[in-house]
C-alpha cells in the first residue's frame, strides 16, 4: 500500500469513528424517582407516618413544576391520600399510603404524564394480635358479636351493659375477650343483650339479660340476668338455636321444635320461663326467629314452614289466613335452611345453588310471592342469613354478598340484589350485627364491615378485631 493510500485509509477510519460516536444512543432519562417513603411497615389496614415523595424531572434532569402524579396501590383495599398531586418548583410531589387488607409486600406505584416510567415502592403489612375463630354468633339486632375458636373456647366484643359478653363484667370492649366458663361450645346465638351458646354436649348456656318481657330469655324459669354462663333451656338437648327479641325457639337432638319467653301457640301469645313444645307431627332441621309475631322452620322432608300471631304477619310470611302453629309456606322449593328477618324471610334451596326472599320485601316493596336469587355469579349460595333488614349469603367459592339495608336498621339502602362485600377473599364464615363481620378462610381472622360510611360494600375494606393478649 502506498503512503497516499494509507494517509487515505487512517482518515477515512477516523471519519467512521467520528460518526458513529456522533450518533450512539443516549441512555434514556429516568422522568420520575421515588426518593423517600419506600421500606415502611405498619399493621394491615394502618395509614402510614411517612410521606411517599417522588421527583419528576425533565430531559436534562432539571426539575419540572406543575406536572399531575397519579398514584395506586396494588392491593385492591389500599388507599393513596394525595397530599401534593402537583410537583412544586422542585419537581417534587407527595402522598400518604393507607395500607391493604392483605399482609405481606404491598406496591404503590406512581405515574406522571406525559411520561410511561413508573415510580414504586415497596411497603410491608402485618397483621397484629387478632382474633382467629372457626364460626360466628348468629346474631339479631345486636350490639354485641361472639366467636368460637377452634377449641370451642366463646370470645365476646362490643356492648356489655347488660353482661352479654360473659366475661363477668358489664363493661364494653372493642377488644374481645373470653367468655368465663370451662364449657366448649359448637354454635353460638345472640339478641340484643342475651347471649346463648350449645355445649359440645348439646347443652345449652345462656349469659347476659334474661328479659323476654315476664318470661325470661334463657328458658331455665327465671328472669335473673348473668354475667357469666348459667344453664339454659332446662332439659333440652339442643342442636339449633335462634332468639330475637323477647322470644328464643331451639331444635333438640330429636327434632323437636322448643320455644320459651314470649311465645306462639294455638291458643295465642303465651309467656313461659321454661321451653315450650311447638305442637306438630312434622320433625325438624333449622329455625329461625322474628321477635314474638313469626316463626319459620325447614322440616326434615326440606319444607318451609311459618306460624305467626297475626293475620297481617301471617301473611308477610307468606300464609294465607291465620296460621298459630306450623304451615307450609306455598311456592317454596325444598330448602335446608330458613332465616327470618324483621319484614321477610329467606331459604337457601337444598339445590345449594339458589335462595328465594318473601315478605314486605328489602327494597319497601311488599312480594309476598318468592322472589327467588339465581346462582351468583361463579358459584352457588353455601349460607344466607336475614338479620333485621339486611340479608348476608356465603358463596361456594367463599364470595360475601350483602343486600337490603346496611346493618344495622335503617343506615341506608344497600342493594336489591346480592352486591359483593369486599375485599374478594375467600370467607369461612360471616354474621351480622351492628356491621358485617367475616372469618377469613386463610388464617381464619375475624374481621368488621362498619355499615360502609365511605362508600360502596365492593370497595369498603373490614378492619380485624383485636384480641385480648
Amino acid at each position: 500500500m502506498s503512503y497516499a493510500r494509507a494517509i487515505s485509509s487512517a482518515l477515512t477510519l477516523a471519519l467512521l469513528a467520528a460518526c458513529s460516536d456522533s450518533v450512539a444512543p443516549k441512555a434514556p432519562v429516568q422522568h420520575l424517582i421515588a426518593v423517600d417513603g419506600g421500606g415502611q411497615s405498619g399493621s394491615t389496614l394502618d395509614t402510614l407516618p411517612e410521606w411517599l415523595v417522588v421527583r419528576v424531572i425533565g430531559d436534562g434532569g432539571e426539575p419540572l413544576p406543575g406536572v399531575m402524579v397519579t398514584w395506586s396501590s396494588e392491593d385492591e383495599t389500599g388507599r393513596i391520600i394525595p397530599v401534593e398531586p402537583v410537583t412544586n418548583r422542585d419537581g417534587i410531589a407527595r402522598a400518604i399510603a393507607v395500607l391493604g387488607f392483605s399482609d405481606g409486600a404491598q406496591r404503590i406505584q406512581a405515574r406522571a404524564e406525559p411520561f410511561e416510567d413508573v415510580a414504586t415502592f415497596e411497603l410491608t403489612a402485618v397483621r397484629g394480635p387478632v382474633l382467629k375463630a372457626v364460626s360466628l354468633m348468629n346474631a339479631s339486632a345486636s350490639g354485641h358479636m361472639c366467636a368460637l375458636d377452634a377449641e370451642g373456647r366463646a370470645w365476646c366484643w362490643g356492648q356489655n351493659y347488660a353482661g352479654q359478653l360473659g366475661d363477668g363484667t358489664t363493661d364494653p370492649s372493642d377488644i374481645a375477650r373470653p367468655v368465663l366458663t370451662s364449657q366448649r361450645f359448637r354454635t353460638i346465638a345472640g339478641s340484643f343483650a342475651t347471649t346463648c351458646a350449645i355445649a359440645l354436649d348439646q347443652s345449652l348456656w345462656c349469659w347476659g339479660s334474661n328479659g323476654g318481657f315476664d318470661a325470661g330469655l334463657f328458658g331455665n324459669g327465671t328472669t335473673e340476668p348473668s354475667v357469666t354462663p348459667v344453664p339454659a333451656a332446662t332439659g333440652l338437648s339442643v342442636v339449633d338455636i335462634d332468639m330475637d327479641g323477647p322470644t328464643a325457639c331451639a331444635v333438640t337432638t330429636a327434632g323437636e321444635a322448643w320455644c320459651w319467653g314470649r311465645i306462639i301457640t294455638p291458643g295465642g301469645n303465651i309467656d313461659s320461663p321454661l321451653p315450650v313444645k311447638v305442637e306438630s307431627a312434622d320433625r325438624w332441621r333449622d329455625i329461625s326467629v322474628s321477635g314474638s309475631d313469626r316463626v319459620c322452620a325447614v322440616s326434615l322432608e326440606y319444607v318451609v314452614h311459618c306460624w305467626a300471631t297475626e293475620l297481617g304477619t301471617a301473611e308477610r310470611a307468606g300464609l294465607q289466613g291465620e296460621a298459630l302453629s306450623p304451615r307450609p309456606v306455598p311456592g317454596i322449593p325444598p330448602a335446608v335452611e330458613v332465616t327470618v328477618g324483621w319484614w321477610n324471610q329467606c331459604a337457601r334451596l337444598a339445590s345449594g345453588s339458589s335462595v328465594v326472599c318473601w315478605g314486605s320485601f328489602l327494597n319497601g316493596t311488599p312480594s309476598t310471592a318468592p322472589i327467588q336469587y339465581p346462582r351468583l355469579e361463579r358459584s352457588g349460595f353455601a349460607r344466607v342469613t336475614d338479620r333485621a333488614e339486611t340479608v348476608l349469603a356465603l358463596g361456594t367459592d367463599g364470595g360475601l354478598h350483602i343486600w337490603g339495608y346496611k346493618p344495622h336498621c335503617c343506615d341506608g339502602f344497600i342493594s336489591v340484589t346480592p352486591s359483593p362485600l369486599a375485599p374478594s377473599h375467600s370467607w369461612l364464615d360471616f354474621a351480622v350485627g351492628t356491621g358485617a363481620y367475616g372469618i377469613l378462610a386463610s388464617d381464619s381472622t375475624v374481621h368488621y364491615w362498619y355499615p360502609f360510611p365511605d362508600g360502596p360494600p365492593s370497595r369498603v375494606a373490614p378492619q380485624p378485631v383485636r384480641v385480648q393478649e
